[in-house]
């Protein structure tokens, strides 16, 4: 039996508190983190990434700007978008092709797994064939 392999996951977010609350996560994912969307960037460059999640309010740029800024660049990275209310977001500016979902804060942990163990899938799906 071939277990899967583990999936790379990037968690841009500004909030100390939610990065702690992720870091739980390293026992099961592969976890970096970055508070800024311009290192953010830079991470991507520099490496392979399954699963980027990102909080809609960093400290140089806003989730969806860096979103749409990875899918001008071509990168195929399956997104997870947290933010405060989704009724309020623009979905329409998002465009992130590879999206995958959107969850409202607060998010819990098992939820933020689920969300990244579907969206670690289907790019690992599409990576093989």
């Amino acid at each position: 039996m071939t277990l899967p392999k583990p999936i790379n996951v990037l968690i841009v977010a500004s909030d100390t508190d939610y990065i702690a609350f992720t870091a739980r996560l390293g026992t099961r994912y592969h976890i970096q983190h970055s508070r800024l969307g311009a290192e953010a960037i830079s991470r991507v460059d520099g490496g392979h990434l399954d699963v980027l999640i990102v909080t809609d309010e960093l400290p140089d740029m806003s989730g969806s700007d860096l979103l749409a800024r990875f899918q001008d660049s071509g990168a195929k990275i399956a997104s997870i978008l947290i933010h405060e209310q989704f009724a309020n977001f623009p979905t329409e500016s998002a465009g992130h092709s590879e999206l995958a979902e959107h969850l409202s804060k607060p998010v819990g942990e098992f939820t933020l797994m689920k969300a990244i163990d579907d969206a670690g899938a289907r790019m690992q799906d599409r990576a093989s064939s």
